[in-house]
């Protein structure tokens, strides 16, 4: 016992897109691929790709849309919900920084278009904002 090293590392337990992922402490140098709630982040951008096509006069309608990819409309209305999503919120699921049991399908179904209740609603507090904030300029 007198040779026994005790190692203490500070990590940080938390469970994205159904997966339980140990972190690194936020200030340690190294990349956070491994946090990223792809899922997520894929929703988002193919809200924002719908949306630009809409935008573009591609499609007529929204039901002409949904209707052409054989997709469900009601479905397609709930993504598309996600391009009023706070751009503070997206930059933290980029950064691979949401909070722990985020759903990006609690959001489609309940997603305020005020961007502070947004980060109330879940989870991304006004503190975190500004330590992020600090920390990436």
């Amino acid at each position: 016992m007198a040779n026994t090293i005790v190692v203490t590392v500070p990590l940080k337990v938390k469970r994205i897109a159904g997966r339980v992922l140990v972190l690194a402490p936020p200030d340690l140098d190294m990349p956070i691929d491994d946090c990223l709630d792809r899922k997520a982040l894929t929703t988002i951008a193919t809200a924002f790709h719908w949306q630009a096509e809409l935008d573009s006069g591609k499609y007529r309608t929204r039901m002409h849309m949904a209707q052409s990819k054989g997709i469900n409309r009601r479905a397609m209305q709930r993504q598309l919900r996600l391009v009023y999503l706070d751009p503070y919120i997206i930059r933290r699921l980029l950064d691979g920084r949401q909070p722990s049991g985020f759903s990006i399908y609690r959001v489609m179904e309940t997603l305020p278009l005020n961007w502070e209740e947004q980060r109330k609603a879940y989870g991304f507090t006004s503190s975190s904002y500004h330590q992020t904030n600090r920390r990436n300029n």
